[in-house]
């Protein structure tokens, strides 16, 4: 079991103490070598460079005389790579990420063959709370964790649904195996759509951040009608970051690393919100602390990402909330005096705007949409484009 442990601490030792390379201190699997111009990301026994050919070939000799390996690929539009699951491929255009071979994996470990196609990632309420077998709970979970890989690394639009879903883990019912089996549906019958970026392009180097919250809109049992925050980090015109989440849960990244932001301080887990702009207010100050700590990892890894960080916002009460302007009859069940309210309200690190609900690109992390408002959201992220070549 310690394996994997043990590879990773003698891979990075060997990567920091003999190579060169400088270890990220925010993402450990991020490594810069200044001298050759080499960013490294590690994935157990994975790797990808980003660099020269020369000083790839430099790398891959070294390695190659310390570990026995594999042999490397270079990306180019005749040669696809498989990096976890995930396709790279290109174009005269554009690079893609795709999840479309593993999505048909999954369909035949979960014996969906004959599935039924789906507008979208899902549709309605789960309200069949009759509890499932052992045997179906099993197929639930691992539904939900091939599902979730999906979600989580390429296909964004399903974030949101896998975040629903999964609120049934501990106890999982027969609606919730409905729902996930229509997840993976809609994900066989859109296993074509890509996170893409162009090869040239006025975007390249342009970040665009947004919040949004939906109060109360889950009425689930187990939900307690806690509100769902959504938070989208866009660089060109790729999703870097997504996150949706109920406001109990925690994205990856907080500021204090073990909590959500909450009224006061001895509040250890988040509560229903008084009010849509209380929601918008905890929503925003989540985004605010994905996008510190998206700053940080690109900031190691020699991305640039300027300050301050403009969060796209339609909430008038959260923009006034951030600017100091709200009058405390609304908020005043709020303590000022925590981090993260310091933090919202620094202007140095994050500034917000107020965009129209229509273009509020982190909508469908937070609802349910109908098809024709799902579709048009899909297209603002993702493009389809089959891939039709074996990857290496």
């Amino acid at each position: 079991r310690s394996a994997p442990a043990r590879w990773q601490a003698t891979l990075n030792r060997w990567l920091v103490d003999d190579m060169g390379f400088k270890q990220g201190a925010n993402d450990s699997c991020v490594f810069v070598h200044k001298e050759k111009k080499i960013l490294l990301i590690s994935y157990v026994d994975d790797l990808m460079l980003l660099c020269l050919e020369d000083d790839a070939e430099w790398f891959y000799k070294l390695l190659n005389q310390r570990f026995r390996c594999k042999g490397h690929v270079y990306l180019s539009k005749d040669n696809p790579i498989d990096f976890l699951g995930i396709i790279i491929f290109e174009d005269d255009l554009n690079t893609y990420l795709t999840m479309e071979s593993y999505i048909e994996t999954m369909i035949e470990v979960l014996e969906l063959e004959d599935y039924r196609s789906r507008s979208v990632p899902i549709s309605k309420d789960i309200t069949d709370m009759k509890p499932l077998t052992k045997v179906e709970a099993r197929y639930f979970m691992k539904a939900l964790g091939m599902a979730g890989w999906v979600a989580v690394t390429v296909r964004c639009e399903c974030k949101y649904a896998h975040s629903r879903i999964a609120q049934h883990c501990a106890n999982p019912v027969r609606g919730a195996l409905s729902a996930v089996i229509g997840l993976a549906e809609y994900m066989a019958a859109h296993k074509s759509w890509c996170i893409y970026q162009p090869l040239q392009s006025d975007m390249l180097g342009h970040w665009r951040h947004y919040s949004d919250a939906d109060y109360g809109g889950n009425p689930e049992p187990q939900n307690k009608r806690r509100s769902q925050s959504g938070v989208l980090s866009m660089h060109g015109t790729a999703p870097i970051l997504f996150g949706s989440k109920a406001s109990s849960v925690l994205f990856d990244t907080i500021l204090s690393r073990d909590r959500m932001p909450t009224a006061h301080a001895d509040l250890m887990e988040s509560h229903a919100e008084l009010s849509v702009g209380a929601a918008e207010v905890y929503a925003l100050s989540i985004a605010t602390c994905e996008v510190l700590n998206l700053s940080y990892v690109c900031e190691e890894a020699g991305i640039p990402m300027p300050k301050p960080f403009v969060i796209n916002v339609d909430n008038t009460t959260a923009i006034a909330f951030a600017h100091d302007r709200v009058k405390r009859s609304r908020m005043k069940h709020i303590d000022l005096r925590q981090q993260w309210v310091a933090a919202l309200r620094d202007h140095d690190l994050v500034k917000t705007v107020h965009c129209p609900t229509d273009v509020q690109l982190s909508d469908g992390f937070t609802k349910i949409l109908s098809v024709n408002k799902f579709q048009v959201w899909r297209e603002q992220l993702l493009i389809e484009m089959p891939f039709v070549t074996k990857a290496n």
